[in-house]
């Protein structure tokens, strides 16, 4: 725990701040341990009749001193109650242990170590880093509506909410994206913007219905740009944050200093799979078990890039570990970039520990091809298509690229936690 001092006598006098984690008492002595996000410390006080229960918030008064094993100790002349806990604390080795019940009452944290709290930290210095470097970089900061008159995708499930004046249904947005460039149009150059988006999807330790990303767009540029922008991003903000050129994972240094690897889809089946990028074909069965119904009806038309890039998808990016650029989607995955050839389009996504961190494309500039992308994501639903994105690319979106990155997962790899959850100060949905 950081200690204040404030004035200098014949022994240093200090005064310190901390909930109380521990009460033991031995007579007329009383040890408490006092926590916050900066550690823990003891505190010894003498004959006195005390009436201090766990979670107290205590402002103590006192001399340092070293115990017979070394270790520091404030002797106590003085303390205030700074605030009362009026719950009753629950058994240290059962409830307040489990995972489930901390994210339910995160108050708790205060007096088991402050874990959620220091990984909440990283959080504030990932998204100042983030913030700083984009500034340095000339990029120009904006907002872009959280509430949206058209579904942002087909691919993925909006919240929706309703707007009594208007008598219209409006929707919670999943990404930035489609504000930003329409920016672009109107005459920025070089623009980001971090923010809440939202997925009415399911939940995992890697999923949450509302999570945050920063997403920068530049014009001039393609995706190749991106990438090493992308990679000069991670490597500075991610060392100003831990100071070390390594991350922990299972016990393991995974140096992210080096050059990112570059894959594309064909090079990572083969890396990461058992079978080569030919055999993935004869698993086709297996593969159909594991997808939903939309993807199920890609497969049947037999595109042999879609059933590869699903099996990549859904099995082998959970074994890349390295922070590895995957390239070479098929075009029908990435209806907003432009076409590198017939069948791939020029895009990419960032993998790093299992979870993908960043997604980023050349973006498509021609709206007779984007209509026609928007047409068959929508199907029969032509309320999905969004006409006025349509329009804002009729009046001229200059080449320039993109990218998102997930905020929530990269400071779960910073922290080395393994649960999204417990990037958030508060998780209202359980």
């Amino acid at each position: 725990m950081k200690i204040y001092k404030i004035s200098k006598l014949k022994k240093y006098f200090y005064i310190l701040e901390g909930r109380v984690n521990t009460i033991r008492n031995m007579g007329k002595i009383t040890f408490l341990t006092l926590s916050d996000i900066s550690g823990d410390i003891q505190v010894l006080i003498k004959n006195l009749f005390i009436k201090i229960k766990i979670g107290y918030l205590l402002q103590v008064h006192g001399f340092k001193k070293k115990n017979k094993k070394g270790l520091i100790i404030i002797n106590c002349l003085k303390f205030n109650i700074l605030a009362k806990n009026n719950l009753l604390v629950p058994d240290k080795y059962n409830l307040i242990k489990n995972k489930n019940f901390l994210y339910k009452n995160k108050y708790f944290d205060s007096i088991t170590g402050n874990k959620l709290l220091k990984i909440y930290y990283n959080r504030i210095k990932i998204i100042k880093e983030l913030r700083m470097y984009m500034y340095n970089k000339k990029f120009e900061e904006i907002e872009t509506p959280i509430l949206e008159e058209v579904k942002s995708s087909s691919e993925a499930k909006n919240f929706f909410t309703y707007c009594k004046k208007y008598n219209k249904k409006l929707y919670l947005r999943i990404s930035p994206e489609i504000s930003l460039k329409k920016a672009i149009v109107m005459g920025f150059k070089k623009i980001f913007e971090i923010g809440k988006n939202f997925r009415n999807e399911s939940i995992s330790k890697k999923h949450y219905p509302e999570f945050t990303t920063i997403e920068f767009y530049i014009v001039k540029k393609d995706y190749i740009w991106s990438m090493i922008f992308v990679e000069k991003i991670l490597k500075s903000v991610i060392y100003k944050v831990i100071k070390k050129k390594y991350i922990l994972y299972n016990k393991k240094k995974i140096n992210y200093i080096k050059k990112f690897e570059v894959l594309n889809i064909k090079k990572a089946i083969n890396k990461y799979s058992k079978y080569n990028y030919k055999e993935i074909l004869k698993i086709k069965e297996e593969i159909i078990e594991i997808c939903n119904d939309e993807e199920k009806n890609m497969i049947k038309n037999n595109d042999k890039d879609i059933i590869r890039y699903i099996y990549f998808d859904k099995v082998l990016s959970k074994y890349i570990i390295k922070p590895t650029f995957i390239v070479g989607f098929p075009i029908i995955y990435s209806t907003l970039a432009k076409k590198k050839n017939k069948n791939f389009s020029e895009r990419y996504e960032l993998y790093f520990l299992k979870k993908e961190i960043a997604n980023g494309y050349t973006e498509l500039n021609d709206y007779k091809e984007q209509l026609i992308r928007f047409k068959k994501q929508s199907y029969k639903d032509i309320k999905n298509i969004n006409f006025k994105y349509i329009n804002y690319l009729k009046y001229g979106l200059q080449n320039c690229t993109g990218c998102g990155i997930g905020i929530d997962r990269l400071i779960m790899i910073v922290s080395n936690c393994k649960d999204i959850r417990d990037t958030l100060l508060f998780n209202n949905i359980k």
